[in-house]
């Protein structure tokens, strides 16, 4: 298996739910940064809304980097709607319906400023009551019977105040009939508030509070993940009976064994049981937005967030083919003798509970030439977290049945890849940006975080084994597993800057700077081993052009990004025996050096084009580890599930004032699919589009059809294959991994009044 968050997890993470948005394919922008000033903190043309990999929301949005070396943040009300992307995740508490009045995407410095994170982050605004009463009703269904209802009300109570209420709701019995259960997500939210406006247009103050419940069976499991012919060539062939996306590939039975990291005690489970699966929250939030005699504007955001993290994933790892009687295969349950091929899946039962604080305080104030802007930020976390491992067998299949083994019986080596810790982290950062116009011709940016970090966590730091738990002896050492307490404390720095300079009306250049520092979160302290106190440093350059016609707007960048010293846990599998996995710890740098060209055109009128093109060239560095008593070393080769080349194309056409087509094409070039580079997939298509037509100018309606060319292509990771370094094994060879969405026709209707 390729990670311990794997992609597809990741794009889960990213995801949102919603009609359009200033981020979406149907709303036409110039090219990003194309504009002499850069007063905008956020981008446009990134798609985020369109996602191929889930139908919960936006895709993560590439910058050069592996997905475990990008943070996955979402903001909510100038806070994270989470401490960090992992165990909590953000698509746990928020979700793009009529709760929000806005949602866009910050650029790159402004995530790294104001969050101290890497990458872009989607950036939102609650839906606060107001002097008039007004609602938003949306209704999103699917023809695989999926159904998305959300609203909100607000409108005024009286003598300055005004009340806000909505509700999510969200049911999604998946692309295909589940063994154990009716719906692979069932979600829900509920959001109350009340504002008070402040006299003579001082400002406001609101207090909101919200409660989620999500129930999520499939974003995490193996159901991302299908079994199919690996070509040798790139290209792979759909197994007979199980299409890719339509058809369930996790054990029919739901049943899980597993050990209690805490006590050793053996529990079994209903994978569909809500102590096991379900994830909920609440939260209570206030807002201040006041505007201070002297001009100054002041923005102060507070939360406090308690929660319950039920995460339940079922990895695929490896196949073994041609299974006979005397290999002792059992159908769970009946003991009928099995033959045929045999998927060994990792499950992780990963349980936490979290107490949150956010507080952030933003003084900002236009003075001449310059646009200023002060922070703070107080964010605190607290988490006891495990997560109970045990490996299972089923068959490689449709609908598959669990399998016992004469050796091993169902469930076994429960808890080699387990994880626990309890503790904290605080983040104390103050930070600070300037838009400086020098000239008329020349504009800065530039801003500086300074972010103090403070961990301290009980974890287990010894090597794991099957029965590991606290209190444990190991077998061959005789080392007893009891908690190790780690206290560090961290200084992260950030710091931006971007200009902008007019050679001649139409025409100029642009250049940005970005230096980020992290150290490791709560999160990493959960494995084997206490993970290391280096700094890791990601440093992002970009200089290029911009060329502003009538008829086009163009941008064209190079741009560098490396980070040094990540750190992470990958599941892998050994090549010589499949029936053998690990977790294995891995540091590595990563390089990539990118050429992008962005161009927003209206040849004619009504219709508009936006292309992008990057070509990169991501690599590792200093990436060698030993596992299976084998040294390896992959510095060099290019980075898994990343394309040199990314190309998008998004075409749209008014027919009428009323009525609106439009489409979105993303290419990704070759993938490679695992650390040695010696298995790829070829390039592929993601496609999207659509029809919105203008009822009135209350209801809107829309038609968008997901993966519209049926690409059946796999993106991503080939399960247990990172270590695999004979590709000519792999030829016509049965296995496991990820694919992109089937073809989906959704149906939308949005209501305001």
């Amino acid at each position: 298996m390729k990670a311990r968050r794997p992609k597809i997890l990741m794009m889960a993470a990213m995801a949102a739910f919603g009609l359009t948005s200033v981020v979406s394919a149907q709303t036409p922008a110039k090219a990003d940064s194309a504009n002499v000033k850069q007063k905008s903190k956020e981008e446009s043309n990134r798609n985020v809304m369109l996602n191929a990999s889930s139908a919960t929301g936006p895709r993560q949005v590439p910058i050069g980097l592996p997905g475990l070396s990008i943070d996955v943040t979402v903001n909510e009300d100038n806070l994270p709607t989470s401490f960090f992307f992992w165990p909590n995740l953000p698509t746990l508490h928020w979700r793009a319906d009529a709760s929000l009045s806005r949602i866009g995407l910050f650029k790159l410095s402004e995530t790294g400023i104001v969050n101290g994170a890497v990458g872009y982050a989607v950036n939102s605004d609650s839906q606060l009551g107001g002097d008039n009463f007004a609602g938003k009703i949306n209704y999103t269904g699917n023809h695989f019977g999926s159904q998305q209802l959300d609203m909100n009300l607000s409108g005024p109570i009286g003598k300055g105040w005004s009340y806000t209420a909505s509700m999510y709701q969200y049911t999604n019995p998946g692309n295909f009939k589940m063994g154990y259960a009716d719906n692979l997500e069932r979600s829900q939210m509920y959001k109350f508030g009340l504002t008070r406006k402040f006299a003579n247009n001082k400002g406001n103050f609101s207090l909101l509070y919200k409660y989620d419940k999500v129930k999520d069976l499939g974003s995490f499991a193996s159901y991302s993940y299908a079994p199919f012919i690996y070509k040798g060539d790139g290209s792979i062939k759909q197994l007979a009976g199980i299409p890719l996306g339509t058809v369930s590939t996790v054990q029919r039975e739901g049943v899980i064994q597993y050990m209690d990291i805490m006590n050793g005690q053996t529990k079994t489970a209903s994978l569909n049981d809500d102590n096991i699966s379900a994830s909920h929250a609440n939260e209570l939030t206030a807002l201040l937005n006041y505007k201070l005699d002297n001009g100054m504007d002041l923005k102060m955001s507070a939360k406090y967030q308690k929660s319950v993290s039920r995460i339940t994933m079922q990895i695929p790892l490896s196949i073994t083919q041609n299974v006979t009687a005397a290999d002792g295969y059992t159908y769970y349950g009946s003991g009928d003798a099995f033959t045929g091929s045999v998927q060994t899946n990792l499950s992780l039962l990963d349980q936490g509970n979290l107490d949150d604080f956010f507080f952030t305080s933003e003084l900002s104030k236009k003075s001449g030439d310059h646009s200023w802007r002060l922070g703070l930020n107080e964010w605190y976390t607290k988490c006891d977290w495990t997560a109970n491992g045990t490996f299972y067998s089923q068959e490689s299949g449709a609908l598959p049945h669990l399998l016992s083994n004469k050796n091993t019986g169902t469930f076994f080596a429960q808890n080699i890849s387990s994880e626990a810790y309890k503790g904290y982290e605080n983040k104390l950062a103050a930070y600070f940006t300037d838009d400086w116009d020098i000239t008329k011709r020349w504009n800065v940016y530039y801003g500086l975080r300074a972010e103090y970090q403070k961990v301290n966590v009980d974890n287990l730091p010894y090597d794991r084994y099957s029965g590991f738990h606290v209190g444990s002896v190991n077998p061959t050492t005789g080392v007893v597993a009891n908690w190790v307490n780690t206290d560090r404390n961290f200084l992260n720095t950030v710091w931006s800057m971007s200009t902008v300079y007019k050679l001649t009306n139409p025409f100029g250049l642009l250049g940005e700077v970005d230096y980020n520092q992290q150290h490791s979160h709560l999160e990493a302290y959960g494995g084997a081993e206490v993970p290391p106190s280096k700094t890791i440093p990601i440093t992002i350059g970009r200089l290029g052009v911009y060329y502003n016609h009538k008829l086009f707007s163009l941008v064209s960048a190079l741009t560098y990004i490396e980070r040094d010293n990540a750190y992470e846990r990958r599941y892998m599998t050994n090549p010589s025996d499949f029936a053998d996995n690990q977790t294995i710890v891995c540091k590595y740098n990563v390089k990539t050096v990118g050429w992008t060209t962005d161009i927003v055109t209206n040849p004619f009128k009504n219709f508009n084009l936006h292309f992008l093109l990057t070509l990169q060239n991501p690599q590792y560095a200093n990436f060698k580890f030993n596992a299976f008593n084998k040294d390896y070393d992959f510095s060099g080769k290019n980075v898994t599930g990343l394309s040199k080349t990314l190309m998008e194309i998004d075409p749209s056409y008014n027919l009428t004032s009323k009525l609106r087509l439009w489409s979105s094409f993303r290419y990704f070039g070759k993938q490679y699919a695992n650390l040695s580079n010696v298995l790829y997939f070829n390039g592929h298509w993601e496609t999207f589009g659509g029809v919105n037509y203008a009822l009135n100018k209350n209801v809107n309606l829309g038609v968008t059809v997901v993966n519209f060319l049926n690409q059946t292509g796999v993106s991503g990771s080939i399960s247990g294959s990172d270590l695999m370094t004979d590709a000519s094994k792999y030829k016509n060879y049965l296995m496991s991994g990820t694919y992109i969405r089937p073809f989906t026709a959704e149906f939308k209707a949005s209501i305001n009044f």
